[in-house]
């Protein structure tokens, strides 16, 4: 098929391969030939195309295969099942990926960038785009000022997640024009994206993800800008700091109160008030920075004192100081890209019952690129319902993780647009309390100690009410500890392990 870019232009597609270079399950080289060509590529296997256009299809996840490319060398093309991004791979122009649930990525040039059946994230970069989803509710990702991309096969299940200024779908129908057989949307200020074969009356509030409006949102009810020193609570030394250093659930020498072992975390969140020994403990987590941001550390331990454990991290809570029935919590914050390394921003009942849980934001470093935002639910056994988002440059800068809870539904949102939406579940309409972490291994990945150690340095944590609430309804205090257990694949990070202390 031909397609056209924003400009009218002709878009560089990547011929179909003459010659097809198959892999076997041993480890080898595959040289193309001046020709088109497709290289299939296995796990430790090397491929490198000719000057014809070549397309590599990976059957081997990334960093486990070398490609090389040539400059000038064709129109070339990644393909796919897994999650691609034309950034991680120089000198190729297109993408295509064929797996439910994963995202293809351009880079600055202009790209065609294809999804096949399923659901898949689709975002052009730079340049001039043109983005094809293919089959099943696709989601376009467009940023004004990066380029005028074409969505060429826009139907009545797919989404734009858009990020140009717009609040409301009122706001975009008045930018929506009929050209032909075309739609245009002018973004403003010489910008535009255009839908091909559509019409201005098949668009409906739906079909676009959009900004929050924070002028909507009620009073602020809790801030911490971080720009003094932390304010850690401890029930003998400081019982009215702000941020409790631990869990809590197995007492003050109890392994469960300093790491999630049902999650098979490696780290032990620790603090000056580690295990009750105010100041004993040298190694704190904790580093307040000038810049006004605190720097939450992971890092190799052979302490003592840690349950022999191997790495050291930190874990801060409102658990005994604030906690709210619905309303809109904020963190800005910039993530760790050290392999293992699992940061995440998440609310629990302040009554101690677990699920629900609200996970605002969670990120797997095996791809920073991915911010994982979730609901979870114990109505009809536990559910967890969340969504895999792209963020382009999620460990490269500071970002802000918001979610709207309301009594009715949750919005998620990634440097203020929308990217997930759920229904409240039956069980979360009672006060929930704020956690931020930086977990180890577990469903963070194999961590690499020679990226160690890793950094989560958060600028603030906010939280709103709703507009028109009064005073968000005071916590129940916490009952006992009580033994919860997460599952052993998706498990939340609030269960109470049953590991005895050692």
């Amino acid at each position: 098929m031909t397609y056209f870019k924003y400009d009218g232009v002709r878009a560089a597609e990547t011929a179909a391969p003459v010659r097809d270079f198959w892999g076997t399950d041993a480890v080898e080289t595959l040289i193309g030939t001046p020709e088109a060509n497709s290289l299939w590529v296995g796990v430790g296997d090397s491929a490198t195309g000719g000057l014809g256009d070549d397309t590599y299809w990976l059957q081997a996840l990334k960093g486990r295969f070398t490609v090389t490319e040539l400059a000038g060398g064709g129109v070339d093309k990644i393909a796919g099942w897994q999650s691609i991004f034309l950034d991680d791979y120089a000198h190729f122009e297109n993408v295509y990926v064929g797996g439910d649930k994963t995202y293809g990525a351009g880079n600055a040039q202009d790209n065609v960038i294809e999804g096949g059946p399923g659901s898949q994230q689709i975002y052009g970069g730079g340049g001039q785009d043109v983005l094809v989803g293919g089959a099943g509710a696709d989601t376009f990702i467009v940023v004004k000022g990066e380029g005028n991309d074409v969505i060429q096969d826009f139907s009545a299940e797919d989404v734009v997640r858009l990020k140009a200024g717009f609040t409301t779908f009122a706001q975009v129908q008045a930018r929506l024009t009929q050209v032909g057989s075309d739609v245009k949307l002018d973004l403003g200020d010489g910008d535009g994206l255009i839908f091909r074969n559509t019409t201005v009356g098949q668009f409906t509030a739906g079909n676009f993800q959009l900004q929050l409006d924070t002028s909507t949102l009620g009073a602020k009810t809790f801030g911490d800008e971080f720009n003094g020193p932390l304010s850690l609570w401890d029930a003998q030394s400081n019982p009215t700091g702000t941020w409790r250093p631990d869990f809590g659930y197995q007492g003050e020498q109890g392994v469960g109160s300093y790491t999630l072992v049902s999650n098979n975390e490696s780290q032990i969140y620790t603090s000056p008030y580690f295990r009750g020994h105010n100041g004993d403990f040298a190694e704190s987590p904790f580093v307040s920075n000038a810049d006004g941001t605190l720097s939450i550390w992971a890092r190799p331990s052979s302490n003592s004192e840690i349950f022999g454990y191997d790495y050291t991290s930190g874990f801060i809570s409102t658990k005994e100081t604030f906690a709210q029935t619905y309303g809109y919590f904020e963190m800005r914050a910039d993530i760790p890209d050290a392999a293992g390394a699992w940061p995440a921003f998440w609310l629990i009942p302040a009554d101690g019952s677990w699920p629900p849980e609200l996970d605002v934001m969670e990120a797997l470093t095996s791809d920073p690129r991915g911010l994982w935002t979730t609901e979870h639910s114990s109505v009809g056994g536990h559910s967890a319902n969340g969504m895999l988002s792209f963020v382009p440059d999620s460990a490269d800068g500071f970002h802000t993780y918001g979610a709207l809870w309301t009594a009715t539904e949750i919005t998620w949102y990634i440097d203020g647009v929308e990217v997930f939406s759920r229904p409240t579940p039956a069980d979360m309409h009672k006060p929930m309390f704020m956690i931020a972490n930086l977990a180890l291994g577990g469903w963070g990945g194999a961590i690499n100690d020679a990226q160690l150690p890793a950094e989560f340095k958060i600028d603030y944590i906010r939280a709103y009410a709703l507009p028109g609430a009064g005073d968000p309804p005071p916590a129940d205090p916490p009952p006992p500890p009580m033994n919860r257990r997460r599952p052993a694949t998706r498990a939340s990070p609030s269960a109470l392990p049953s590991m005895a202390t050692p």
